[in-house]
């Protein structure tokens, strides 16, 4: 975090403020949010940013958390401190992946399945499940039932499909958490974009995908874009939440 220079790019765009929307990672608060980052003093600064932020009222601020076994606990803290900022809140149940460099600590970032039970406890208990709109009903009970359902396709996934993922070293992907789970389509270096589209091994990926056969994951940017694609078991999961609280969620 850099208050200061957030300052002055807010000033410098003052005039495209309704249109801004600032997101903040916090996985906890104080010294663990530090721990969880890597970096000392990362939760202060961060501090000193939202303090920036509040001095412009029609700037959007969204606080994300990422939860895991070891921070699961702090989650109604964090919405608190969300809401004490003015801030939406949002969340993510941690993934795994050599994308985000945290495979050699899979031990920590996977829950077993009675602690995510607890967890999942105390997130609904904290988000207060029934006085949320059905469409983020959907979402969020999607979010927990994928991870109790041993990482199985929910919906059907359209990653490689509708986008793909690009590596620093020109490697296509067709979404992030394949990064390092398997081949990709081909290197953009070597090959034009529509020779890679279009070759036999992005079509044989499609297939796997198709058909579950892949790293699995709940990854709102993946996730918001294959529901576009699925909006006849979206509407019928909203019809359904409306009779019965049982429904979808396990």
């Amino acid at each position: 975090m850099l208050p200061n220079a957030i300052d002055s790019f807010l000033i410098e765009t003052r005039e495209y403020h309704d249109r801004i929307t600032i997101g903040i990672s916090v996985d906890a608060i104080g010294s663990l949010h530090d721990y969880i980052r890597g970096i000392p003093g990362a939760f202060q600064r961060m501090i000193e940013t939202m303090k920036v932020l509040r001095k412009y009222s029609n700037i959007n601020i969204n606080v994300s958390m990422t939860v895991m076994p070891m921070n699961y606990k702090a989650f109604p803290h964090v919405r608190r401190f969300a809401r004490e900022y003015g801030a939406s809140f949002g969340f993510q149940i941690a993934q795994v992946s050599t994308y985000f460099s945290n495979i050699e600590k899979i031990g920590n970032i996977v829950f077993h399945p009675l602690s995510f039970k607890d967890a999942v406890k105390l997130i609904l208990k904290t988000l207060d499940l029934h006085k949320l709109k059905p469409s983020t009903q959907f979402d969020l009970k999607a979010k927990l039932y994928y991870s109790i359902a041993k990482r199985n396709q929910i919906i059907p996934c359209f990653s490689g499909f509708h986008s793909f993922a690009l590596d620093p070293e020109g490697n296509i992907f067709p979404c992030l958490p394949w990064i390092g789970y398997s081949e990709g389509f081909g290197n953009i270096r070597e090959k034009t974009l529509k020779e890679i589209w279009k070759n036999n091994q992005a079509k044989k990926i499609r297939k796997k995908i198709a058909k579950g056969n892949c790293p699995g994951c709940w990854l709102e940017c993946e996730i918001a874009r294959s529901l576009d694609k699925s909006w006849p078991l979206l509407m019928r999961e909203i019809l359904c939440s409306k009779r019965s609280s049982q429904s979808f969620f396990p």
